[in-house]
């Protein structure tokens, strides 16, 4: 039907419902066949700016190859939504550790106080967050780790850590990074209770009096 319409001069480019375009409404549907026919026929990828461009639907929907299809046909990762977060952002919130890798080199840097800047402990571990709350604890570790080797001092991040290890089967360096947390956290409720959840995973019942 889109080819139809195409065919006898839709204009691919026609706004619905304030900012939204048929380009708008193909991501939502996660339709990369209509997202190419539309681009193929003039859509503007950057249509919606500066409330919600179509890079950053994609983003919200963690429709990777999306993504991919409006970054090569010239979509500008560095429009803001609304509130002034980029697509990058947006998919970091949400967990979609895949997208925020493409997005991310194409996202320019603001300073420190970026999410994205890599040498931001604080924003590892908000990314590391939003990983660990879309269960992707893998991806939750690498940062956690990146963001450790910058604030070493950040008891939190060796609780989180241990907790992914912990969800990943690794429950003796579960423990290394339980101890870590409690030698430095004068609250032991949190680590005593992944201590007791790694001790008991891995068997040890004579080093449980440790709670």
């Amino acid at each position: 039907m889109l080819e139809l319409l195409l065919r006898h001069q839709a204009n691919p480019n026609t706004v619905v419902h304030l900012v939204y375009t048929p380009l708008s409404y193909a991501i939502s549907a996660s339709s990369l066949k209509c997202m190419e026919l539309l681009i193929k026929a003039g859509a503007d990828v950057n249509a919606g700016r500066p409330v919600v461009t179509p890079l950053i639907i994609a983003a919200s929907y963690g429709f990777t190859c999306g993504i991919k299809c409006l970054l090569e046909a010239g979509a500008d990762a560095n429009i803001p939504d609304e509130f002034g977060r980029t697509a990058a952002q947006i998919a970091a919130t949400n967990g979609w550790m895949d997208c925020v890798e493409i997005l991310s080199p194409l996202t320019a840097s603001a300073g420190t106080d970026d999410p994205l800047d890599a040498n931001d402990g604080f924003a590892l571990k908000v990314q590391g967050d939003a990983a660990l709350e879309g269960n992707d604890y893998a991806d939750a570790l690498a940062l956690y780790t990146k963001a450790i080797e910058i604030d070493p001092d950040d008891s939190t991040l060796y609780a989180k850590r241990s907790l992914c290890w912990l969800r990943m089967s690794e429950e003796d360096k579960a423990l290394d990074d339980a101890y870590a947390y409690r030698a430095m956290k004068i609250d032991l409720s949190n680590s005593c209770y992944e201590q007791a959840a790694a001790l008991i995973l891995v068997k040890i019942k004579t080093r449980s009096c440790i709670c």
